[in-house]
């Protein structure tokens, strides 16, 4: 059990080899990268479709990554 531990230490210890969340963190904050808690935007708009015209319906309307947004 002892070099399971040394074995998870050691691995710990390397940026590549690091595998568990609080490993990984405390070697970005080491080599000087500021992780915080990613918080995403929040607000209200009224999306409609420019080929169809109509207009969404529901209270979520979920936009993929790179997706461009055109704001008049």
């Amino acid at each position: 059990m002892i070099f399971y531990y040394i074995e998870d230490s050691i691995t710990g210890l390397n940026i590549r080899t690091a595998y568990r969340p609080d490993q990984v963190k405390g070697l970005a904050m080491l080599a000087g990268h500021d992780s915080a808690r990613p918080i995403s935007a929040r607000g209200a708009c009224q999306i409609y479709f420019v080929d169809t015209g109509s207009h969404l319906t529901g209270q979520v309307c979920y936009i993929p990554n790179k997706t461009k947004v055109i704001s008049k």
